[in-house]
């Protein structure tokens, strides 16, 4: 398909959603070799979206949580099989089992037994909350612990939060210094900064939205980045060089869990991916046409 071709059918699908704008790369073997930007980061004022324009990411963060939590285990830092809470109570369940086996596969999967619970910051915006008290009086779900897929961002933040504990440097500087100097992602950021221009107002339905505050759930949502740095980040993960080992990344992309309950509100606009997929460490794994498609909603 010429790149005339893939343009018009990409502005097609993009109106069809009727989404203010979108920029869409595609990478072979290490290479971009093609990159679009289409629409608008502001309707308004008829601003164009850019290679340069920053997107909120949300969900597309559990993937460099969990990267980050891959190259601490190569370092010897932290082993990812072992309890959390094996020499230091760090993080505490309502359950005494789950307490004292949680392990941070069980929160890279969705495994934890915990439920969504995002009312807990989604309500409280701007408003700072001790998640790590509030997670101690959160009923698990009934036998799910270890075995079934219930996806949570509160756990990803839980483990964000602990994250000098369990690593011995924060969630911002390790990912920082591990991941994003490493790849040049220097447009890649953890919050909003006054001085940003060319950045992606929120819509919904065509109608400008108020912006979602994640700081409390960072580890689960917080990265903003643009299309030129995230295809940095994609290439990497195609060839990781460097910086994770390949057996890592098979890792990181193999089934950890079946998600026999996702929110169907998750998968909008991605029936084509068909109504079951396995989750692997911060990422989806389906199959399109009898190949494998690793993914995640942002």
């Amino acid at each position: 398909m010429i790149k005339a071709d893939l343009n018009r059918k990409i502005s097609e699908i993009i109106a069809q959603k009727e989404a203010p704008g979108a920029a869409i790369s595609m990478i072979k073997e290490g290479q971009v070799i093609f990159d679009g930007c289409y629409g608008f980061r502001d309707l308004k004022r008829r601003l164009p979206v850019t290679c340069e324009t920053i997107f909120e990411s949300s969900s597309l963060t559990k993937a460099f949580t969990a990267t980050a939590l891959l190259i601490a285990s190569e370092e010897g830092r932290v082993d990812l099989a072992r309890p959390i809470n094996a020499q230091k109570q760090l993080l505490i369940l309502n359950d005494e089992k789950a307490t004292r086996e949680i392990s941070l596969i069980d929160v890279l999967s969705h495994t934890t037994g915990m439920a969504a619970n995002d009312m807990l910051w989604y309500l409280a915006d701007e408003k700072p909350i001790d998640l790590m008290r509030s997670i101690r009086h959160l009923e698990l779900i009934p036998d799910a612990f270890k075995k079934n897929f219930n996806y949570c961002n509160t756990m990803y933040a839980a483990v964000a939060n602990l994250f000098d504990q369990i690593v011995g440097k924060n969630w911002e500087s390790y990912l920082a210094e591990k991941i994003l100097t490493k790849l040049e992602m220097n447009a890649t950021s953890f919050r909003p900064h006054q001085n940003e221009k060319d950045v992606a107002l929120p819509y919904v339905s065509g109608k400008l939205a108020k912006r979602i505050n994640v700081s409390n759930i960072a580890g689960a949502a917080a990265i903003r980045s643009n299309l030129s740095d995230l295809s940095r980040w994609v290439a990497f993960l195609l060839n990781p060089k460097g910086i994770l080992s390949k057996t890592s990344v098979d890792n990181m992309f193999s089934p950890h869990a079946k998600t026999v309950a996702v929110n169907p509100l998750f998968l909008q606009g991605l029936e084509w991916l068909g109504e079951t997929f396995d989750y692997g460490l911060g990422w989806f794994i389906g199959s399109v046409k009898g190949k494998r498609a690793i993914f995640h909603m942002g």
